[in-house]
């Protein structure tokens, strides 16, 4: 996957992945503890499917696991290809210039995978997400507009 490509639900379950081995049922728990809802468009269902796709580029690998008497479970791992493309999609010049879709900052929030990154990487980022954002800010200043009525109601 290319940067140009990358979409906040593939970068969030990417980060997720990265953390720890976990399966889908836990990455939707996570959304739901996390309300990540809020900011990323993740249903059930969207997870799966992000999952297969990120197996299928060779981001993340699966094995079944069974624990007791329980049904197996797909437990999926970041591999050392999806680490790079995680630190890749995290320091996207296409993420940092993204107008935020709610009042909830999408950088900020996937910036909680910021340790993909080091020190110098992440302050790269949150300096180009504020030149960003000021150039925003100027340009509906400059049509007028109110940014914050214009975007959010």
């Amino acid at each position: 996957m290319s940067q140009g490509s990358v979409s906040a639900k593939e970068l969030f379950v990417l980060g997720v992945v990265s953390r720890q081995p976990i399966h889908g049922h836990g990455i939707n728990r996570i959304i739901e503890i996390s309300e990540a809802d809020r900011w990323v468009e993740l249903g059930p269902k969207h997870v799966y499917y992000v999952l297969r796709k990120l197996q299928r580029t060779g981001l993340v690998r699966s094995r079944e696991e069974r624990l007791g008497a329980a049904p197996p479970r797909t437990v999926y791992t970041i591999t050392p290809e999806g680490r790079e493309t995680l630190r890749s999609w995290l320091r996207s010049l296409s993420l940092s210039g993204a107008f935020p879709v709610s009042p909830f900052d999408t950088v900020f929030a996937m910036l909680g995978f910021a340790d993909a990154l080091n020190e110098a990487e992440t302050i790269d980022v949150l300096h180009a997400r504020r030149a960003s954002l000021i150039a925003g800010v100027d340009e509906h200043a400059a049509g007028g507009e109110d940014l914050l009525r214009g975007q959010y109601g």
